[in-house]
């Protein structure tokens, strides 16, 4: 199975449930220990959190912007801090992040 949900069809209601998503990479950025990255669609787009040190060396090392991706993961809610601040235009997905489990 390629894909268990698209893109845009996330929110907070699939809090903490496992999801398979597939699209391309479209930013990545780490921040100390962490990476990030927007996973793309042809539904929108969403972001992914790696917390593991493995997963994250592994990305690092093979994943560039553009690349095609397959990944599974677990939807979480988005830390207050990180939330947008732009109230017009928020989308469900605006909420939430993929934590990242396998790719």
């Amino acid at each position: 199975m390629f894909f268990s949900h698209n893109c845009s069809q996330l929110s907070l209601k699939e809090e903490n449930q496992k999801v398979i998503l597939s699209g391309w990479v479209k930013k990545i950025r780490q921040l100390g220990s962490l990476l990030f990255f927007d996973l793309q669609d042809n539904y929108g787009f969403i972001q992914i959190i790696v917390k593991n040190p493995n997963l994250i060396n592994d990305l690092t090392k093979k994943v560039n912007r553009g690349y095609l991706l397959k990944i599974v993961g677990t939807v979480k809610r988005k830390l207050r801090a990180s939330l947008s601040l732009k109230k017009d235009n928020l989308k469900e997905t605006d909420n939430i992040e993929i934590e990242l489990e396998n790719y």
